[in-house]
């Protein structure tokens, strides 16, 4: 099974799917997703509110290490200031 972080779809099309997940699971509380720091920060603010208003109230970030080195040897690609700004974002 192949994992797609919610972030690197296109915009409209992640809030198509958001509306429809709303639209056939009603009560539902909150929706998670997948995505990377680099993802969350290629977002914008003013993106990410109405995913909040769609119910998408968890971002799962794989954040191995808080250790720029540990994060360089496991090819990560992002440094550890790039993971805090991106959790204080969502």
């Amino acid at each position: 099974m192949k994992e797609i972080d919610a972030l690197v779809y296109p915009f409209a099309r992640l809030i198509e799917v958001l509306r429809h997940i709303g639209e056939k699971l009603p009560d539902g509380e909150r929706i998670g997703a997948y995505a990377t720091p680099q993802d969350v920060l290629r977002r914008d603010v003013e993106e990410l509110r109405p995913l909040r208003e769609l119910k998408l109230g968890i971002i799962y970030m794989g954040v191995e290490s808080g250790d720029d080195e540990v994060l360089e040897k496991g090819g990560k690609d992002v440094h550890r200031a790039q993971i805090v700004a991106a959790g204080r974002k969502v």
